[in-house]
């Protein structure tokens, strides 16, 4: 089985829907998808990720299903700082990799300091909500990450959701410390990350990142990548 992460196209997010560029990103994702002969299709509710979802719709006739876990996780953001608002998967990287030492001022990261209660009972729900998804597709979450195959698949199933969320999934699923993955990894609009639940012994799979953040379909239209969740000297 493979499970495509998908992050929305470009966002409007006073509107929350896609900009004009975000539509052609998701035209040509639209394109992609259905050259990858996708099974299933599944959608975070808010309506930039529907919007996204929309045109994979059209383009291979499936209809996605609205995952409510799969929504952004807004609630994580901090509303005062010296930047103004920050999620918690935007705060600088210094500060999850600990290294602030004399070389900087601490205290320009005052109000910074992400809120672990709260980050933990998020993954709380996002390990419930995810196995219980995944349990549905013939796949049991056992000890130590591995995943008991009940019903094998080689389905495909696409998900489109969020950069913040994308990127706490992308640790949950490949247990990795979601300190390093929100502070090394971006997914750009419209990027696909794609797990293969890679099975080895017989009855078991272990998720696989094959790529993470792939934007060729953008490429192969001439649309550029664009910056949306990067926050320093992108260019």
């Amino acid at each position: 089985m493979r499970l495509y992460i998908v992050r929305h196209g470009d966002p409007d997010y006073q509107n929350d829907t896609l900009t004009s560029q975000g539509e052609l990103e998701a035209q040509a994702l639209a394109e992609r998808v259905a050259d990858e002969k996708p099974d299933l299709l599944y959608t975070s509710p808010l309506g930039r990720a529907k919007r996204t979802a929309w045109h994979s719709e059209k383009k291979t006739g499936l209809k996605a299903e609205v995952l409510d876990w799969a929504r952004e996780w807004n609630f994580l953001t901090i509303p005062e700082s010296f930047i103004g608002r920050v999620a918690a998967w935007d705060i600088p990287g210094e500060i999850y990799h600990k290294i602030i030492d004399g070389n900087y001022d601490s205290s320009l990261y005052s109000g910074l300091t992400p809120d672990e209660s709260k980050i933990s009972d998020a993954f709380d729900s996002l390990a419930e909500c995810s196995d219980g998804f995944l349990a549905a597709l013939g796949y049991e979450k056992d000890a130590n990450s591995i995943y008991r195959i009940r019903e094998r698949s080689e389905r495909k199933i696409f998900l489109f959701c969020h950069n913040g969320f994308g990127l706490a999934y992308l640790s949950y699923l490949l247990s990795i410390p979601y300190q390093l993955v929100w502070s090394s990894f971006w997914l750009p609009t419209t990027s696909v990350t794609t797990i293969l639940f890679e099975e080895r012994l017989e009855g078991i799979a272990v998720p696989r990142a094959l790529n993470v953040g792939d934007t060729s379909h953008l490429y192969k239209k001439g649309l550029p990548v664009l910056p949306q969740g990067v926050k320093a000297n992108y260019y």
